[in-house]
């Protein structure tokens, strides 16, 4: 079949964009961030979309070391798919 992520997977990208927090309107979500801050190390969730195309990890620098993930445009398009509603990017 292709590509799969699971349900934590699908979990903590809504969390990246802020979906978690926030309900559509008009079938419309403006996602107010895209960074999901990993608490110093590598997750195995986030590491399996990276390999699947549906995210990115950037290390942290300066005096925060830690791992930053953020959902790909087509991760965006994969969650929209799976949750019915149009995602848009407003920063």
């Amino acid at each position: 079949m292709g590509k799969n992520i699971n349900l934590e997977g699908v979990r903590k990208m809504k969390h990246a964009l802020g979906f978690d927090n926030v309900s559509p309107k008009r079938g419309k979500f403006s996602a107010y961030r895209n960074y999901y801050d990993s608490g110093g190390k590598q997750d195995p969730d986030w590491d399996e979309m990276v390999e699947q195309g549906y995210a990115k990890r950037v290390e942290g620098t300066g005096c925060y070391k830690g791992w930053w993930y953020s959902v790909t445009p087509e991760g965006i398009k994969l969650l929209e798919d799976i949750v019915g509603v149009r995602i848009v990017e407003t920063r």
